[in-house]
């Protein structure tokens, strides 16, 4: 027999409505500070890197679970072997974290942070740039 105690218990269901509403907030949170942050690093990638889009860049979004009902939203950026994971806080910090394999929400992430990454893409534009001429000048001379 399914035991429906938990459902009947005020307590309990309380909670959950608290859970629930607090999430809810967080993801509205969320929304507001994803589109200044983007903001903000489209024109560090416009000032620092001017050769690439926002578009070039490949964009992923993430969700870091917390257990029960919360999760923390956030998403990644990759440009060639650019990467940065950035993660939004409970209390509405950006963390980032340069690698993969990184565990934890990482660095707090501010405006200096932003614009490395965007040097750090420029550099990875101009690297790749180079790596094309390679081949194509190798294979041009193989023909």
């Amino acid at each position: 027999m399914k035991d429906y105690s938990k459902w009947m218990n005020p307590q309990t269901n309380q909670q959950q409505k608290q859970e629930v509403f607090q999430q809810y907030h967080y993801d509205a949170k969320y929304k507001v500070a994803y589109h200044d942050f983007i903001i903000k690093l489209s024109d560090s990638i416009h000032e620092y890197a001017p050769n690439v889009g926002i578009r070039d860049i490949e964009h992923t979004q993430i969700k870091h679970m917390l257990g029960g009902n919360y999760y923390l939203q956030g998403f990644t950026k990759q440009y060639g072997k650019q990467y940065r994971r950035y993660i939004l806080d409970r209390d509405g910090k950006w963390h980032e974290v340069p690698s993969p394999d990184w565990v934890g929400l990482g660095y707090e992430s501010n405006d200096d942070t932003l614009k490395a990454f965007a040097i750090d893409i420029y550099h990875e534009y101009w690297r790749i740039q180079n790596e094309l001429r390679t081949t194509s000048a190798n294979g041009n001379t193989d023909n």
